[in-house]
């Protein structure tokens, strides 16, 4: 609470005061006709709270389609009129555990247009949670017991449930109010922090599921970067002057030049060089780690910090993966499933080719280069290439195609190219090539399905409409933190 408006507030005379079991004494003031509720001294409505509210609905972007939402702390009923202004459809689900609480934002504070599409539980939040059988779009935490945050806030298993509470897509915003300090902990194994706030004396944060793109979030349980895998970084050193260095799950490779060498690695594990080189430049693009001692941020160089979307498999869903997917991506496998006019098929490099080539949807100079990647590839590591064509029955000729790499050293699958001819992109065609990708790299054990860069913000548009495409199959989005780098002087 701002310290100047406490003082003012504690000036006025309240004009009420109601005794609850669970909050205390309640007082309620008015101020040229219009109510305050605190507890202890503690706003719980008014111009402060609603602003406060307002500060957090503003954080979650403007295209963001809200249906549901869940507010866990009904207070003095002020979050309620915020909701409405900014989202005026959504169905709101709040939860208050003091009765008397309920009956003060109803009959003081709020207006009969402020209840409609209301749905207030009198419950611990801690049962109330567990009842619920759908997820919401958004969720505001503002858990208060008097002054303080609620005990519930720092434990682990009431966090944990508001995971499965949250849309995938979802944002939650969090009311630390003083004790960030011993709550944002509990909270940030659990979720992505997207971005701090403060309003007066108020601490607050915006938060979303990991794997939405924000840079430096956790990755998927058991991923590495395909330069982890050692085939990948054996091919490498094979058609190139690198040799592989490091140690499991921090592999890197290493080029010397005269007495300088220079060293680079995509891992989470702090590198520890090997280089014997006078003065050697050691690159380190972690998953996660944003800063580390001994070592400074530089810029990118050869290792890219392009946004990757990876499809994740586990033992929950390999049976029905496609079930994540997006409503759109669901019912175009549902289509295509149904299409007897095509077939899939594994198919050769010549055909493959061919049918790239007669798309020209790209200039000749691009797709010959894609081509002459897979060509080298079928050429001398041709196990782990696979080219699907979706094939037309009758004339025989491919309509669609998908080529991947699989490293299954690391459980994953490269998306490389693909295609589909123009008088086809009426079927659903697109999103059949991916599922049976998925079936394919299922059946050979891959866990991972790379689809490669998916744009964001400061990217070039011309791949925005391809990537649109790539988010409907429940991508988890991995942004890597800025690179770090250190030079390692060896004595003579």
């Amino acid at each position: 609470m701002n310290e100047t408006l406490e003082n003012l507030f504690a000036s006025v005379s309240p004009r009420e005061f109601i005794r609850s079991e669970k909050n205390g004494s309640i007082s309620i003031y008015r101020i040229f006709g219009s109510p305050r509720v605190t507890v202890g001294g503690c706003f719980q409505s008014g111009p402060y709270i609603d602003q406060l509210f307002r500060i957090m609905i503003a954080r979650i972007p403007k295209k963001q389609e809200v249906k549901r939402v869940l507010l866990l702390g009904l207070g003095g009923g002020g979050a309620l009129r915020e909701i409405h202004a900014r989202f005026p459809n959504a169905h709101i689900t709040a939860v208050e555990y003091d009765p008397v609480m309920v009956e003060i934002a109803k009959t003081i504070y709020l207006k009969p247009k402020d209840l409609i599409n209301v749905d207030i539980i009198t419950d611990d939040a801690r049962v109330a949670i567990t009842q619920f059988k759908t997820q919401f779009d958004f969720i505001i935490v503002d858990l208060f017991v008097g002054r303080s945050l609620s005990p519930l806030l720092e434990t682990d298993d009431f966090v944990k449930q508001l995971v499965g509470l949250l849309d995938k897509d979802g944002y939650m915003a969090m009311n630390f109010f003083r004790q960030k300090k011993s709550v944002a902990p509990v909270f940030d194994r659990y979720f992505s922090r997207w971005e701090d706030l403060e309003f007066n004396t108020n601490q607050m944060a915006v938060y979303r599921h990991f794997g939405r793109g924000h840079c430096g979030d956790q990755v998927p349980v058991g991923y590495t970067d395909k330069r982890q895998s050692p085939t990948f970084l054996k091919r490498i050193e094979n058609t190139s002057k690198s040799r592989v260095v490091g140690r499991r799950e921090c592999l890197g490779l290493h080029l010397t030049a005269g007495p300088f060498g220079y060293e680079e690695y995509i891992t989470d594990e702090e590198p520890v060089s090997e280089s014997s080189s006078f003065l050697t430049w050691v690159h380190w693009q972690p998953y996660t780690t944003k800063k580390k001692h001994g070592w400074f941020h530089t810029n990118p160089l050869i290792i890219d910090r392009y946004q990757k979307g990876i499809g994740v498999i586990n033992e929950q869903n390999k049976d029905s993966y496609w079930k994540d997917w997006s409503d759109h991506a669901i019912r175009h496998r549902t289509k295509w499933l149904k299409d007897d006019r095509y077939e899939m098929a594994d198919v050769g490099l010549e055909e493959f080719t061919k049918a790239y080539h007669a798309t020209k949807r790209l200039n000749w100079f691009t797709r010959t280069e894609c081509m002459w990647l897979l060509k080298f590839h079928m050429e001398h590591y041709p196990e782990d290439v696979r080219l699907f064509g979706a094939r037309d029955k009758k004339t025989g000729e491919i309509i669609a195609g998908l080529a991947v790499i699989q490293y299954k050293d690391i459980q994953q699958s490269l998306h490389t190219t693909s295609f589909i001819h123009k008088n086809v992109r009426q079927t659903a065609v697109g999103v059949g090539l991916i599922d049976h990708w998925y079936k394919q790299g299922i059946e050979e054990g891959i866990r991972f399905f790379n689809f490669g860069n998916v744009w964001k913000k400061g990217d070039t548009y011309a791949w925005k409409g391809y990537s649109k495409f790539k988010r409907q199959f429940n991508l988890h989005l991995i942004l890597y933190p800025k690179p770090l780098a250190k030079f390692v002087w060896r004595k003579k």
